[in-house]
């Protein structure tokens, strides 16, 4: 369940909510902004960044990035590597694997934005097989990173022999090029910082370790592309040659992260939910008075526990009790104070899957709806 209070102070009043439909995604472009910084302040320097762009998907956002000396980035699907392209990225690592038909999508990428820099992960044979494939159609040679199992289960070779193996491969295939390891260690997410530092400190040695074979066998590492949101402030203080910290979740926040993570506390939420009263329905004998908001599982991600979906800044105490397509219903003992129509806001608990549910977000500037941002590679 959430704390009872939030560990954020409560979103500044937004002027011209009563002019938007709902349910609506509100992006805080101040917020965003000063998001970035904390992280190069984290990480020491832009440079030692490279953000997934999973969580927002919008070319707005990745402009803030640059303008802040950002230009290395991380992507999951080719919609959010052709955004980045077309934002002017100079480095986009697509950390997927890619195989079958997307990999003639990235021969296409490559062509394209030649001025950007690509690179992709593999973790076995077959897909190196069919890289090496296509590997001599593209515009430049492609970076390739060795994914590493660190312990998550689910892609990433486990066995250190074998990708040792994987990256002599890599080495012996025309059209691309060596570049480095990649760990993600999406499983590091226990609210106990001391338990995840622990957790990086056995992939550092394990890492360590690699280095150390791939520079007897003379094979290139320039890079380490290590960890996601929860690990990124132990994994900045890890001194690996060619480190980049790859958070996504940061540049947004969302409420899940700000409750659980006391780590994390120089990022605030940037993303909300405008939501309307829309009934009051009845409530069970003893139970706070109810009310229902146009926020259903379209609108917002269901993916995570009713009661960690979202939270109400100005209903505090408010518990989730119903979910359905277009419906969100609450129990709250201010309830009656809030009228049918009212505007609220939310904070998702995730806000990645919820950003992929919307075509846009209106923007916020100093507290005024100022603009709209596409989501641009929400679409597969």
């Amino acid at each position: 369940m959430f704390p009872l209070s939030p560990p954020t102070p409560a979103p500044p009043p937004i002027e011209g909510l009563d002019t938007l439909a709902s349910p609506a995604l509100l992006f805080d472009a101040d917020q965003i902004h000063r998001n970035y910084q904390a992280a190069i302040a984290i990480a020491g320097s832009a440079d030692r960044l490279r953000p997934h762009v999973k969580t927002h998907k919008t070319a707005e956002v990745v402009a803030i990035a640059q303008r802040l000396g950002i230009t290395k980035h991380k992507c999951a699907t080719l919609n959010e590597a052709e955004m980045l392209a077309r934002a002017g990225a100079g480095s986009v690592l697509v950390a997927y694997p890619l195989i079958g038909p997307a990999l003639r999508r990235l021969v296409r990428l490559t062509r394209d934005y030649p001025e950007t820099r690509w690179g992709l992960i593999v973790d076995n044979a077959l897909a190196l097989e069919q890289l090496a494939g296509v590997a001599t159609d593209f515009a430049q040679p492609v970076e390739v990173l060795i994914d590493l199992d660190v312990g998550q289960g689910r892609t990433g070779v486990a066995d250190d022999q074998q990708a040792l193996q994987l990256a002599e491969a890599v080495v012996h295939t025309r059209g691309v090029v060596l570049g480095g390891l990649h760990a993600y260690d999406g499983h590091n997410s226990d609210s106990d910082r001391a338990k995840r530092a622990a957790i990086v400190a056995v992939i550092v040695e394990r890492l360590q370790g690699l280095l150390d074979q791939m520079q007897r066998r003379g094979l290139p590492c320039s890079r380490l592309v290590c960890g996601g949101t929860p690990s990124f402030p132990i994994w900045a203080e890890q001194a690996l040659p060619g480190l980049e910290c790859s958070p996504g979740t940061f540049v947004l926040h969302d409420y899940n992260y700000a409750s659980r993570f006391a780590d994390l506390a120089g990022f605030a939420p940037a993303a909300y939910l405008l939501t309307r009263v829309v009934s009051r329905p009845r409530a069970s004998a003893g139970d706070w008075p109810r009310l229902t908001v146009d926020l259903g599982y379209k609108a917002i991600s269901a993916d995570q526990p009713l009661e960690r979906r979202c939270y109400f800044p100005a209903l505090p105490e408010a518990r989730l009790i119903g979910h359905s397509e277009e419906h969100l219903i609450l129990a709250s003992p201010q309830a009656d104070q809030v009228r049918l129509g009212q505007p609220l806001l939310a904070i998702p608990g995730h806000v990645c899957p919820t950003c992929a549910l919307f075509d846009y977000a209106d923007v916020v500037r100093a507290g005024r709806v100022t603009e709209r941002w596409a989501i641009t590679a929400r679409a597969r």
